[in-house]
């Protein structure tokens, strides 16, 4: 498995509760731009359509540099391969805990397959935060410390 890219942004603002891996419909020269790294998470989200399918709006994938195609939408909206039973279990835990979806990594796996690691996150509020940044401060002071 090798990690392409990584929303930072991710486990600061969020508290991640459960994570699926899903497959993202792409075009060739999306592929080729992700496989050389021009892919950017940050402010992506997850959403569900019309349709009840699982939609990613936001993330940023460059035009490769050979492709001719002249009309290139970096920031389109792309489908989410999962399978429906995992959809529902999705849709009743949002309607239910009111929860977001967000994209927490992008990775190609064993088999040369482009995925897209998402998790369901409740936000932060600012005393949330706060203890995250003390606690996170403190684990460096003390691996610093030994």
């Amino acid at each position: 498995m090798k990690i392409i890219t990584k929303n930072k942004r991710a486990k600061r603002d969020y508290i991640l509760l459960k994570t699926y891996v899903a497959g993202i419909s792409l075009l060739g020269g999306e592929v080729k731009s992700i496989r050389m790294g021009k892919v950017d998470l940050t402010g992506s989200f997850v959403s569900f359509d019309r349709n009840n399918n699982l939609v990613v709006y936001g993330i940023n994938i460059e035009q490769y540099k050979y492709q001719t195609q002249t009309s290139f939408d970096s920031l389109r909206t792309r489908q989410l391969l999962l399978n429906k039973k995992e959809i529902r279990k999705i849709n009743d835990k949002i309607k239910l805990e009111r929860l977001t979806i967000i994209p927490t990594k992008l990775f190609i796996n064993d088999n040369s397959l482009i995925k897209l690691e998402i998790a369901l996150a409740k936000g932060r509020n600012k005393k949330d935060m706060r203890e995250y940044l003390k606690e996170k401060d403190f684990k460096k002071e003390k691996k610093d410390y030994y």
